[in-house]
């Protein structure tokens, strides 16, 4: 069961569906959008909310102290084998790197499901725009890398010399990407992770999707 949020209207629904999908009144300012989220679901852990505009998806992102805990939890604190969307516990709103995990499957729907969808280019080309909304502001942010990464965990550091060091990051990451897109001049990026269920995978213990994108706006 997930919720539906109006919070225009100020009500809450039942609606028959996996991901948990929010509905915000444009004229709510960030901090609240979230404040009416954590007062809701009694969790503090509510940092943010995820939004591929184009596809109307949208999830709420959590964070904790480790990388962990919301793999088997839901809003709610409870135990939910689809876990919650987090951000990773080492970064913050400020970070030159934000990480977010969430679940994959072939067998039924999860949260980052959706995420498969970038390994077609007609999705991917139509789907660039990310939005991540903090208790600050709304991100814009622009994607232009993905790829699936079996052996090179690389892509999750998150501390940098310098900013030569950052963009020298970015390069990389964009030329591991299936498309020919250069990397975006940022100063900060989303990686978006899932695991990956594409057939030539398989034979790899792990194997995790990408979704990279640079901030626009």
């Amino acid at each position: 069961m997930t919720f539906k949020f109006s919070l225009n209207e100020r009500f809450i629904e039942n609606v028959v569906a996996d991901n948990i999908i929010i509905y915000k009144d444009d004229k709510q300012d960030a901090r609240e959008t979230i404040e009416h989220l954590r007062n809701f679901y009694d969790n503090d852990d509510i940092v943010g909310i995820l939004e591929i505009p184009s596809s109307n998806y949208e999830a709420v992102i959590t964070q904790s102290d480790d990388n962990s805990y919301y793999l088997n939890k839901n809003l709610f604190k409870t135990y939910d084998v689809n876990g919650t969307p987090f951000l990773d516990y080492r970064v913050n709103d400020d970070s030159k790197k934000l990480l977010i995990y969430g679940h994959n499957s072939r067998y039924t729907d999860m949260p980052f499901k959706i995420l498969e969808n970038y390994y077609d280019e007609d999705f991917y080309n139509e789907n660039k725009i990310i939005k991540y909304t903090t208790e600050k502001e709304t991100k814009t942010f622009k994607v232009f890398a993905v790829y699936t990464e079996t052996s090179d965990w690389g892509y999750m550091k998150t501390d940098f010399a310098n900013d030569l060091d950052f963009k020298s990051h970015i390069k990389k990451l964009a030329s591991n990407s299936i498309y020919d897109d250069e990397a975006i001049d940022s100063d900060q990026i989303l990686i978006l992770q899932t695991c990956s269920t594409k057939k030539e995978y398989l034979k790899y213990k792990k194997k995790f999707l990408l979704i990279i994108a640079g901030r626009v706006n």
